[in-house]
């Protein structure tokens, strides 16, 4: 069932509808320019460039599907993302392929559409790190998890208890978890896991606590902005 805000159509390309796609593009995008270590000039614009071009168009692709000007959109992004693909292979393959799956669940999981949308704009950050020369290819993937876990709670903080939320935070929950774990097994020292690690249990914490239903829509707004680009960004430059 669409919601009220999908009952029309956005145009091809405009703001996102949903303030949080702000935050989790603004992070994922600074997760990978921090994480940058001797990048190709062109192959980042190219990333940047798709990465906004996901940004602005997601919402349109999201409710015409594939009518439309979608199939055109997706065309225009892949071929901008290709380079990046084809001048890292093979190791940038697993990141398309787990980027095409979100795109697959974003068009047709009603129920974990935001979520999944959430993922595939955190893939940004992975794919403009591929422009760096010199990169960990499990991290490519950090942006996706910790998006799919702060989405999850925000949706749940907008529509309540849903299975596709709690799942969604479990899942978000335990990657980041074990991405926590390999960054300390590849001797990134204790901040990191002592980062994440915290901040999954101050999650959970504040949510079953009742935190985040006491705070009005726009100050818990306001907060997971901060604290989803604050969190990416400092595990990026911790790990530099």
């Amino acid at each position: 069932m669409r919601s009220k805000g999908e009952s029309k159509s956005p145009r091809v390309y405009s703001p996102p509808r949903e303030h949080g796609a702000y935050g989790v593009w603004l992070a994922s995008v600074g997760y990978g320019l921090a994480s940058l270590r001797d990048p190709d000039p062109l192959l980042l614009v190219s990333g940047l460039a798709a990465s906004l071009l996901v940004l602005f168009s997601l919402d349109y692709v999201r409710v015409t599907r594939l009518s439309g000007y979608s199939p055109l959109v997706i065309g225009v992004v892949s071929l901008l993302y290709l380079p990046l693909v084809l001048s890292r292979l093979p190791v940038s393959l697993p990141l398309a392929a787990v980027a095409l799956v979100l795109l697959l669940m974003t068009l047709s999981s009603r129920g974990f559409s935001n979520i999944a949308g959430a993922g595939l704009i955190g893939a940004s950050g992975g794919f403009i790190l591929l422009s760096s020369r010199v990169f960990d290819p499990l991290s490519l993937f950090f942006p996706i998890a910790y998006n799919v876990l702060a989405t999850s709670q925000a949706q749940m903080r907008v529509t309540g208890l849903r299975l596709p939320s709690l799942a969604g935070e479990a899942l978000g929950a335990l990657a980041v978890g074990l991405f926590a774990l390999y960054f300390w097994s590849s001797g990134s020292g204790a901040l990191v896991p002592l980062l994440l690690w915290g901040d999954i249990v101050t999650r959970y914490l504040l949510r079953l606590g009742g935190v985040y239903d006491r705070m009005g829509l726009k100050k818990y707004g306001v907060v997971e902005f901060i604290r989803t680009v604050a969190v990416q960004v400092l595990v990026a430059l911790l790990l530099r």
